[in-house]
């Protein structure tokens, strides 16, 4: 059994901002989106450090989908993936606080 994936509230909030910008003009668009990132994530409980280190921050790691960043920390003595973002490329480079 893989690691458990676990999403900070934060990210939790990204997707839902994501999900209600997009259903604005398609809901099922938005649907299939947000699923397509809960996806992407599903490979780090088997491979946790797939992503890239974010920006030289050796706890952050970043996984691509499309325009997002999925930006996460890895604990492996608590078996555990935590998604810290879901970060719009649009929206610049996330800093300090905004991860």
């Amino acid at each position: 059994m893989g690691l458990e994936i676990r999403l900070t509230k934060r990210a939790e909030e990204d997707l839902n901002e994501i999900f209600n910008y997009v259903a604005q003009d398609n809901p099922d668009a938005a649907e299939r989106f947000a699923q397509r990132l809960l996806k992407r994530t599903e490979i780090l409980r088997t491979f946790p450090n797939a992503g890239r280190t974010f920006r030289k921050r050796e706890r952050i790691r970043r996984l691509v989908e499309g325009p997002i960043l999925i930006l996460y920390t890895v604990h492996l003595q608590a078996r555990q993936v935590e998604i810290r973002r879901f970060w719009h490329g649009a929206r610049g480079t996330p800093k300090g606080d905004d991860i």
